[in-house]
């Protein structure tokens, strides 16, 4: 279970039929005539296609040539992930059976059921690779999160997608915020459970990455006068 915090609530002030309104989006109004289960059935597997080929990013733990497999361990995936050399084009099998531990690795997951996970699409990445993020707009609220209209890739071809994030990663909202552009990235646990974390609204980050842009122009560094030292523009 995810911890609480106190709600706020959300004053919806937009008349009938603008965009503030959640029955306002057609996506979300076109399953209101469909019975509860069916319609969390269908937006779970709307997801499932959106996700399919979402890459993962972690690093391998544990691994045996002799057997052909490790494990891979990843902060978006609840324990680590068994994968095999079987999983990995030529070029990277040959580089794991000469040293795999402590590689970085994208891989997607595959559900094999009772709860059971492996990794398929294994590729070496470098160290510097970070975790994708997502785009989507928050559809409507629970007592306990938010659904998320996942847009990347796939998602404006399965607009029924929905994924749920728990309060905790969705600080910055007052609940009951709908059409807001957000940004996260995706994690899995052992039951194949698929959550939004870190959801940050869309401008904020690319705001962040305008800001961290500027500020390697604003500051930039010349060739050290002795091993070990940076000597600033300022500097005389």
């Amino acid at each position: 279970s995810h911890p609480t915090c106190p709600l706020k609530k959300y004053q919806n002030n937009s008349p009938p039929g603008t965009a503030g309104s959640i029955s306002a989006s057609s996506s979300l109004s076109s399953l209101q005539s469909v019975p509860n289960k069916a319609r969390k059935d269908f937006a779970k597997s709307s997801l499932a296609k959106v996700l399919a080929d979402y890459k993962f990013l972690g690093n391998i733990v544990t691994f045996k040539p002799q057997e052909a497999y490790g494990f891979i361990r990843s902060e978006q995936v609840t324990g680590d992930v068994f994968f095999s050399l079987n999983h990995m084009d030529s070029t990277d099998k040959a580089s794991c059976t000469t040293g795999a531990l402590g590689r970085w690795v994208n891989f997607v997951i595959k559900d094999c059921g009772k709860k059971s996970m492996e990794a398929r699409q294994v590729s070496l990445v470098p160290s510097s690779t970070t975790v994708s993020y997502l785009s989507g707009r928050v559809m409507n609220w629970a007592k306990i999160g938010c659904f998320i209209q996942v847009t990347s890739g796939l998602g404006l071809q399965h607009l029924h997608n929905r994924l749920f994030a728990p309060l905790v990663e969705t600080g910055e909202f007052v609940v009951g915020e709908v059409g807001i552009g957000v940004t996260f990235k995706v994690h899995v646990d052992r039951s194949f459970r698929l959550e939004g974390r870190e959801v940050t609204r869309a401008e904020n980050k690319n705001k962040d990455a305008i800001e961290k842009g500027n500020a390697k122009v604003r500051k930039p560094r010349r060739r050290a006068v002795t091993e070990g030292s940076i000597v600033g523009e300022d500097d005389d």
